[in-house]
């Protein structure tokens, strides 16, 4: 018989479930660094998402050095 898990309910009864663009996570206050096209970081509270189309993508590299296409609060 395989090892009882932890269930997501007592995990957020302990006040241990957080939750992040990405659903629910238990790894709270975690920075999210997305790298290559249309990836999507979230560092302290804000996110920021690089450019979605490829072609796009290496042309704002190239001319800026980086790819950040939005970025929010």
């Amino acid at each position: 018989m395989p090892a009882r898990t932890t269930s997501w309910p007592s995990r957020q009864r302990e006040g241990a479930l957080h939750r992040n663009f990405q659903g629910y996570t238990t790894q709270g206050d975690t920075d999210l660094l997305g790298m290559g096209v249309s990836a999507i970081s979230m560092i302290g509270d804000g996110y920021m998402q690089n450019q979605k189309e490829l072609k796009r993508y290496y042309q704002q590299v190239n001319a800026r050095g980086n790819a950040l296409w939005r970025v929010s609060h």
